[in-house]
């Protein structure tokens, strides 16, 4: 059950059950549910499985699969494609009163957060980046035409500042979000000049 259907006046909408498709290709790939309260056994409980439903942490399903012991099940690629329909923007749309309406509203909420997959239109570097949800933060990978880069996130207001991991060369950038577009500045560490590039929404 989409979150939003726990209020008396919700009315049942094909986002709702667009929100349960990327639990069910999770649960179909693990054969394991995607939350934890169920895996606790006979002490979990239906009102804890409520409260992690609308309040808790919404991790990608590597990380979820890795704290259930299947990570090993998880295709590359699913993380970005279940951000794209997991139920973040249902909840924030919940929390904030506006509601769910379609496919439009999802990817503006979407969008608002600055996830889902992006293709580089203007800058040097060339290639996509997916940027996911990690709780508080968000985990950011470049498949560039130089190699790939991954690299942890935090946001600020419409700022998403992220770093690049220490085993590849060090740097950060700073995206500024616009809708379905992002602009940002790079730079790296020894270097005395900062690149940009904009980014589109696919």
């Amino acid at each position: 059950m989409a979150p939003e259907q726990t209020e008396r006046a919700a009315q049942v909408v094909p986002a709702s059950d667009v929100w349960a498709l990327g639990l069910l290709a999770f649960y179909l790939l693990t054969a394991r549910l995607y939350w934890v309260e169920p895996s606790r056994g006979p002490s979990a409980s239906v009102m804890s499985l409520m409260r992690e439903v609308l309040f808790g942490p919404l991790d990608p399903p590597s990380a979820r699969a890795a704290q259930l012991g299947c990570a090993h099940l998880i295709p590359p690629g699913f993380d970005a494609w279940f951000a794209r329909w997991r139920h973040v923007p249902h909840r924030l749309d919940h929390h904030e009163g506006r509601g769910l309406r379609g496919d439009r509203v999802r990817a503006g909420a979407d969008a608002r957060r600055g996830m889902g997959s992006y293709r580089i239109v203007d800058g040097a570097r060339k290639g996509t980046v997916v940027i996911v949800p990690t709780g508080e933060t968000y985990a950011v990978t470049w498949a560039l035409s130089t190699g790939a880069l991954k690299g942890v996130g935090i946001r600020s207001g419409d700022q998403l500042v992220v770093g690049w991991s220490p085993s590849q060369q060090v740097g950060v950038v700073s995206y500024a979000i616009a809708g379905r577009q992002l602009a940002g500045r790079w730079g790296t560490l020894g270097g005395t000049l900062a690149g940009s590039e904009a980014l589109v929404r696919r």
